[in-house]
């Protein structure tokens, strides 16, 4: 009898055991109850220098790509890229986002690059590198990966974002900013502003109170590192106000950074005012949008949520850094990015085409 009862318990606690992995596996599937199409895992690998002294690092970047079905043969999709945050990878983002539902619907496909350990401990992207900042290391790796997506599936080239949040924003408004040939339009959730900061220490400070930096001064730097006109693709800046891990001061100074890129500046560098400002109210939160528009073109649009703190808004709160309270930011995101597409396919950087080595 007592081995029996003994068996019993075994069972019992193996059919436990089966349960919660499967309640496990089933919640990592991003959109689990609605995803019908593909759902690939990658590695990207970049060949390792051939000379000792390269200055380019070799970079393994693991991925997931999501592929809608009832796809139309030959059919060139856009493309979205999602730069996941600090603490995330690339499922978790989809989870919580349920950014991939979000692209069933609208006939997109989504890539999740993702960090590894060995490149930050703590997952995040490495925003603050001044290399990256350059379009070099992490950020000209995430571009030749996205690029050798473009090669290998059916991705319409003029129809490619880029969104991220927190790090993963940052990251992203690299990508635009240095790569315009590549991205058609940016979507930047609870991030900071291009080259806010070049050390980890600098960075952490920059999200508790916002960069010392000039906004102004960090866009005529770029400027004369592009050596022409800056070439700007709209952006979307959404940022919580009770954020207190990212300061929603970041989310101005990307507006006013942006702004002094496009060269709509006002009295003493200070930027003009937005062409539109609507009071809105979404799931019960209160919403400032402002738009900000030359010639008739929206450059950047900024929505300040009431209540949000550093998480996605709309989210899936089993995950981390998500909250469920409206407004839906993965459709919002989309509905933004889908209006945009690259007026012409510009040659794309070097950079990207053909990683260069030390001689």
């Amino acid at each position: 009898m007592p081995n029996m009862i003994w068996h019993r318990i075994k069972v019992l606690d193996l059919l436990q055991r089966w349960k919660r992995a499967l309640r496990q596996s089933w919640r990592r599937l991003p959109g689990a109850a609605t995803l019908d199409g593909e759902w690939r895992k990658g590695l990207y690998e970049e060949p390792a220098p051939r000379k000792l002294l390269a200055r380019r690092a070799h970079f393994r970047l693991h991925y997931h790509l999501y592929l809608p079905r009832d796809r139309l043969q030959g059919e060139r999709l856009p493309l979205l890229v999602m730069l996941h945050g600090c603490s995330q990878d690339g499922v978790a983002f989809a989870a919580g986002t349920r950014m991939n539902a979000i692209a069933q619907q609208h006939g997109c496909a989504v890539l999740y690059p993702e960090q590894s350990r060995t490149g930050n401990a703590q997952r995040c992207w490495n925003w603050f590198d001044r290399e990256a900042q350059r379009g070099q290391a992490e950020a000209g790796a995430i571009a030749r990966l996205v690029q050798d997506v473009m090669r290998r599936e059916a991705v319409d080239a003029q129809r490619v974002y880029v969104a991220g949040i927190s790090a993963g924003a940052a990251m992203a408004e690299i990508l635009a900013l240095r790569f315009p040939g590549l991205f058609a339009a940016s979507a930047l959730h609870s991030g900071v502003m291009y080259a806010a900061a070049d050390s980890a220490g600098e960075a952490l400070r920059v999200m508790r109170s916002g960069a010392s930096l000039s906004p102004t001064a960090v866009a005529r730097r770029l400027a004369a590192d592009f050596g022409q006109e800056v070439v700007l693709a709209p952006a979307l800046v959404i940022h919580g106000r009770a954020d207190t891990t990212v300061n929603p001061r970041n989310a101005e100074q990307i507006v006013a950074e942006r702004l002094a890129l496009a060269g709509m500046t006002g009295a003493d560098e200070q930027p003009i005012a937005p062409t539109v400002e609507l009071d809105l109210e979404i799931g019960g939160r209160k919403i400032l949008q402002r738009d900000y528009s030359r010639n008739g073109t929206l450059l950047v649009r900024m929505l300040l949520i009431e209540g949000l703190g550093h998480a996605w808004s709309g989210g899936d709160a089993r995950e981390k850094f998500n909250d469920p309270a409206g407004p839906d930011a993965s459709l919002m995101i989309m509905q933004f990015l889908r209006r945009h597409r690259l007026a012409a396919l510009a040659p794309l950087p070097a950079l990207v085409t053909a990683p260069t080595v030390a001689d």
